[in-house]
């Protein structure tokens, strides 16, 4: 996300400057380093404490994403020659809640009698 500086899109017939195609067209262009050096830190975390409880669970589960960077840019030569670059870091722990149903012995009974070919579904649960 720190990298990119500007998205333009075309649709349906695009402009001879982009080629001899029919669909749409998206450009990205990337930040460059400039005569004076600039730079960005950011940080998104989303923690355990700041969520609310699962209607189906007793307590919260552990849950935390971290995202992380920056970016820096500046003269190498002036005038000449710039450096640009960006670091983007992500950390997620979470916990899952599995659902699912389990037939119990008696209905798993019951429908390998009425059907043998069950039997071999079953098994796989």
């Amino acid at each position: 996300m720190e990298a990119i500086e500007e998205v333009e899109t075309t649709k349906g017939v695009t402009p001879a400057e982009y080629g001899q195609q029919l669909s749409g067209n998206v450009n990205i262009t990337s930040k460059s380093g400039t005569n004076s050096w600039h730079g960005t830190l950011f940080e998104n975390f989303r923690g355990e404490a700041l969520n609310a409880t699962d209607r189906f669970l007793q307590q919260r589960p552990g849950f935390t994403f971290n995202q992380f960077g920056g970016s820096s840019g500046g003269p190498i030569k002036k005038d000449r020659i710039f450096i640009f670059g960006t670091y983007e870091g992500y950390r997620q722990k979470s916990f899952s809640i599995v659902q699912g149903d389990v037939p119990t012995p008696k209905l798993r009974a019951d429908a390998i009698a009425a059907q043998p070919a069950y039997k071999q579904l079953f098994d796989l649960i």
